[in-house]
């Protein structure tokens, strides 16, 4: 009888641990969150340096931008677009109302923090968080039930090829 009140107090200990662990990890994952939406708050408050007219085509805009072409076009290789760019920040807004803006948000030190797809449609937005190039967080938040249910997330370092191209086109 004492072999099976240790083994549960060793197994109780064991889950104990493992939930103190799982509570800790979420803890900093929220701690993050939250350090970086303060930084893409004040980020989104600064006045736009740049704006530009521009094409922008899969390198720049990913999977939307080449399946809008590959269903609407013959000959395109890019879509119209205007480029917004703040200290730290760059919004993608396409002449297409089908297509997500997208907000690519940078650190100090030009790496991502936060990438955010912002949707013309069910009206609403993705979150991608990221943390020394490692995506930490993806958050659904449509305006429409339904869409965060069916939402699928881009493939995160896809987004990051993508960001450091617009880092260094728009901001450096």
């Amino acid at each position: 009888m004492r072999k099976v009140v240790k083994v549960l107090i060793v197994i109780a200990i064991i889950i104990g641990a493992i939930v103190i662990y799982k509570a800790g990890c979420n803890l900093i994952k929220e701690n993050n969150i939250s350090k970086i939406n303060n930084i893409a708050t004040e980020v989104m408050k600064g006045e736009i340096k740049d704006s530009i007219e521009t094409a922008i085509g899969e390198d720049v805009g990913g999977s939307s931008v080449k399946e809008f072409l590959t269903f609407f076009s013959n000959e395109e290789e890019a879509l119209p677009a205007t480029v917004e760019v703040k200290n730290k920040m760059v919004e993608i807004i396409f002449a297409s109302d089908f297509l997500d803006n997208q907000i690519f948000i940078f650190d100090d030190a030009g790496s991502l923090v936060l990438y955010k797809t912002v949707s013309n449609t069910v009206g609403g937005e993705v979150r991608y968080y990221f943390k020394n190039n490692k995506n930490i967080a993806v958050e659904f938040d449509y305006d429409e039930k339904a869409a965060n249910e069916n939402a699928v997330a881009e493939d995160a370092n896809e987004i990051l090829k993508r960001s450091k191209l617009v880092y260094e086109t728009y901001l450096k």
